[in-house]
């Protein structure tokens, strides 16, 4: 059975229209256009099966063109997700080759990773970029100072001279500054392990600053704060990174305290450089 002219012209001139609109290259374009004029020029008895069977032909290299597009796209948010949590992995991992000794975490004068040129070490070990007073509010200087205070996490429980929480220990872990089954009670006794992880906590801190271009603001005020390298380092230590970035994008607006009423702002102004 044969479909009269008609019908094949209202879908030849539909497959036209929709191949103009959805075509995503001027090839099509150009080969529709001239598939149409041939029709047009044909008298509405005189078209053949044939005639229409070519938006068929040409259909299917759309489909196939398009399909290619889609997976190309898709190749490129694959290497560009790849290419993001690699370099998300290089800030958080050590750099390879870096001194360790025996016991499993950095040496104390070791920095793991970041700009180890522009900073200096003091004969206490630490990295001239830990803000010796946040040593004094945090622990009075005391090695084995604890208490049961939630961090961030709600995991209950900060240790040693910095009063490290229970997440950031993880992340030294993680980092390998710190043997992985290292307890708190073992940090605390440890200085070699306190300092080393204070040194890649501050560094950590700092190449975080500099990527989110914070360090730009040094000598600036937020929300009548001052803004400082050892200032944000310790507003950063008290809040977690995205404490002070919280901060410094509300204008001092984000401001929260911790159990003892201490806020960010109250850090950043107490611990100037």
């Amino acid at each position: 059975m044969c479909l009269g002219p008609t019908p094949y012209r209202i879908i030849g001139f539909a497959m036209v229209w929709c191949a103009l609109v959805c075509s995503p290259t001027a090839m099509f374009k150009d080969e529709v256009s001239v598939i149409n004029q041939n029709l047009q020029n044909k008298s509405p008895m005189s078209i053949t099966p044939f005639d229409i069977s070519q938006f068929g032909t040409l259909a299917q290299g759309f489909q196939q063109q398009a399909t290619n597009m889609v997976e190309a796209g898709r190749a490129g948010l694959r290497k560009q997700a790849e290419e993001f949590a690699m370099s998300d992995l290089q800030d958080r991992m050590p750099t390879p080759g870096s001194n360790k000794d025996m016991a499993g975490y950095g040496k104390p004068n070791t920095l793991i990773g970041g700009p180890q040129d522009e900073i200096t070490f003091g004969a206490d070990g630490f990295a001239s970029n830990v803000p010796r007073s946040l040593i004094g509010s945090e622990s009075s200087g005391d090695w084995r100072a604890s208490n049961n205070e939630k961090g961030s996490s709600n995991r209950e429980g900060h240790y040693g001279i910095l009063q490290f929480g229970l997440d950031r220990l993880d992340d030294a872990k993680k980092a390998g500054i710190i043997p992985q089954d290292m307890t708190p009670e073992q940090f605390m006794d440890s200085e070699k392990a306190q300092i080393s992880t204070s040194n890649w906590h501050f560094n950590d801190i700092d190449k975080r600053i500099r990527k989110r271009g914070f360090d730009k603001l040094i000598g600036q005020k937020i929300g009548g704060t001052p803004v400082s390298w050892d200032g944000m380092r310790s507003m950063a230590h008290l809040g977690g990174f995205g404490g002070l970035s919280n901060f410094i994008n509300s204008g001092g607006k984000s401001n929260p305290s911790d159990t003892y009423g201490t806020s960010l702002s109250d850090y950043g102004k107490q611990h100037q450089n």
